[in-house]
């Protein structure tokens, strides 16, 4: 009998403390899996993302606003990003063709590999928002250059280049440290169909790699 499990990752912020989890509740190490329901899972990693499977609304509410004081640098607006999980063991792992992520078991393992997809997803979703707000403000830069600076508006515009260089080197650095971090988790006997779904979701570090891509001013 196949069972349906929504799944919901959420970038925090910066960081979080996972020290400080309830360890009452605890699963599984690297990542920190903790049990919190019959059917409520929730895995944690320190660079600020949690993943929640099988919460309800009011239960996400609650499980959000206890995380709330083991965030650190915390976001006004969290990005997140929803899928849902297929439990049926006559079937393979995969991903079926309404999207849904379909694997054979709940083993701490496979999920711990969806959260880890999902968390470097809703990452780096994050940071291609702010990519592609740092270009539209390099544009008005440009614009603002090429139209000759007043003596006011040197500071400001030194100020704005700042800022956004600061952007593009975080989302680099994030992008690397979810790579390193990757290479460094050792899961045994996952599938082939779940590294394929992985390989889709890493579309997205492609798109951040051709937005950070140098533009010419004449372009």
């Amino acid at each position: 009998m196949s069972q349906k499990i929504s799944i919901r990752a959420w970038f925090l912020g910066s960081r979080l403390d996972i020290r400080e989890l309830d360890r009452a509740r605890l699963l599984a190490h690297s990542p920190v899996t903790l049990k919190t329901g019959p059917d409520e899972w929730v895995v944690a990693f320190r660079f600020g993302v949690v993943v929640l499977f099988g919460h309800k609304i009011r239960q996400e509410e609650q499980m959000l606003k206890t995380l709330e004081g083991y965030v650190s640098g915390a976001f006004s607006h969290p990005e997140s990003e929803e899928a849902e999980l297929l439990i049926d063991a006559d079937l393979k792992d995969t991903v079926n063709h309404e999207g849904h992520i379909v694997v054979i078991d709940k083993s701490p393992e496979r999920l711990q590999i969806i959260a880890q997809i999902l968390a470097k997803s809703v990452v780096l979703a994050h940071y291609e928002k702010a990519v592609a707000t740092t270009f539209e403000r390099f544009e008005n830069l440009v614009e603002q250059l090429r139209d000759g600076l007043s003596p006011g508006k040197g500071r400001a515009v030194i100020h704005e280049v700042g800022n956004a260089l600061a952007i593009l080197t975080r989302t680099v650095a994030q992008e690397v440290t979810l790579a390193t971090r990757e290479h460094r988790c050792e899961i045994v006997n996952h599938s082939e169909t779940l590294l394929s779904f992985q390989i889709e979701r890493e579309k997205c570090v492609k798109g951040i790699n051709s937005a950070i891509e140098p533009r010419s001013i004449d372009s």
